[in-house]
Parts: structure tokens; sequence; C-alpha cells
């Protein structure tokens, strides 16, 4: 009973953010047209594989890094601001279903797009030979969940809306950058590459590239089983972040707003 009730007042709060997004210009600029602006950025300057998977993967990116890191902040700082989060969380809401209501929108809109992009590749032949499509829910799941608890860590150094401008552009565009998705880690010196694997985005961006197209970080192709056995190692990684997030979040996190 608790737990249904829970994810009533889960619904009740998304549906709340849902239309302050839509009535929010700058936010819905920032959720739907920032990242297709990206996508079209990355779509001109990199990528050697087909343009359907390569595009697939870079809304994928793009949709973690803007659409749930960015808006979310804004949105959480937001609230903080007006004293929102703190009327919240004195009532009966636990802290998971406050955030989680948050983040729920943020999640939809990101499906929305990875359907589209899916429907897109899927229109001109690009995912006929997709190899291993269980990773790409993995990679999803594990992405948002990373991201997510990020967003609410970084919201301990972003006072208001305005500064998440700048506070949000280290975490944004360093993982983008080093992902794999523009430049080919291969080409970067090797201590880079090192640091570039570790980062945020890097594992979403291998176990994207392993399911649709089997390719593994050498570039070779692989089979089946060894997919699952290539992706144990960015699937590792993303769970040391959800780790780091989740400490991270819950040691630093604001309720009341920043003087």
């Amino acid at each position: 009973m608790s737990l249904a009730l829970d994810l009533r007042r889960v619904r009740s709060l998304a549906g709340a953010e849902s239309r302050l997004l839509v009535r929010n210009r700058t936010a819905l600029v920032n959720v739907i047209l920032l990242p297709l602006g990206m996508v079209a950025l990355f779509a001109t300057i990199g990528g050697g594989d087909a343009l359907g998977v390569t595009v697939l993967t870079m809304i994928a990116c793009a949709g973690l890094t803007f659409v749930v890191y960015y808006t979310l902040i804004t949105s959480l700082v937001a609230r903080r601001q007006d004293l929102v989060l703190k009327r919240l969380k004195s009532g009966e809401s636990p802290t998971w279903v406050i955030m989680t209501g948050m983040a729920v929108p943020l999640l939809i809109v990101l499906l929305a797009q990875l359907v589209l992009g899916i429907a897109a590749a899927a229109a001109i032949g690009d995912l006929s030979t997709m190899i291993n499509p269980v990773l790409l829910p993995i990679a999803l799941i594990l992405g948002t969940a990373t991201w997510t608890l990020l967003a609410i860590a970084s919201t301990s150094f972003t006072r208001t809306v305005e500064a998440a401008q700048i506070t949000t552009l280290p975490m944004i565009f360093v993982p983008l950058f080093l992902s794999g998705i523009s430049i080919p880690l291969q080409f970067l010196p090797e201590l880079l590459q090192q640091i570039a694997q570790f980062l945020p985005l890097s594992p979403v961006v291998e176990l994207f590239r392993l399911g649709l197209t089997g390719a593994g970080a050498d570039g070779a192709r692989l089979s089946l089983p060894e997919t699952f056995q290539a992706a144990i190692r960015p699937v590792l990684i993303m769970l040391g972040w959800i780790v780091v997030g989740a400490v991270w979040a819950r040691r630093s996190f604001h309720w009341d707003p920043r003087r």
C-alpha cells in the first residue's frame, strides 16, 4: 500500500513538472532543440559508423547530458530557490519519490527522442545487422541513473539557474568530446585515451556500438557472446559512477536555497 501511494505521488509530481516544462520555452529549447543541435554538430565532425547508428548514439549522449543532466539541474535549482523542494521535503514524500518525480518527464523526452532515432535508423537500413539489442536498454538504464544522480549532486555547486550555464559546462562538454562519438579515441594520446574510457559517457557509447554494430574498442567485429564479455567493463564503470553519484548526492544536496 505504501509503495502504491508513493508511485501515485511520483505520477502527480511528474505531471506537475511536465506542465511546468511545457510552459517554459527556455527549458523546451534546452530539452528538444539543444540536443538535436548537438547531434547535428557532432554528425558533421565525427563517426565512421553507418549514419543511423552514429546519430542514434549521439541522440542518446546528447539526451543524457542536456535533457537529463542539465535540465534536471535547472529544475531542481529553480524549485529550491522557490522553496518548493523544502515544502516537499517537509511533507510525507520520501526523497526518492521527489527526485524520481522531477526526473520522469525528462526521461520520457529522452525515450521519445531515442524512439524517433531508432525509427529513422531502421528506415535507412542501419539496424538490419544489429548484433546485441539487449545492451541498448542496459546502457540507457545505467546511463540515466548515472546522469540523474550526477545532476542531483551538481546542484551543490550550482546556486542559481543562471549559474547552471557555467557550472555544468565541464561535466557536459568534456565527456562529450572524449566519448569517442566525434573524435575516435585511438587518435588521442594514450594517457587521454585511458582517462576518456572512465568518464561517465564513454561506457554508454561503447555499449551502443557493441549492441548496434558489434564493434569492440579496437574496431574489431565481435560475435554475440563476445559482445557480452566486452560489455562487462563499461557496465562496471557505469556502476562505479552510480555509486559515486549516489554518495555525492546524499552528502552534498541542499534542500534550502544557497546563499
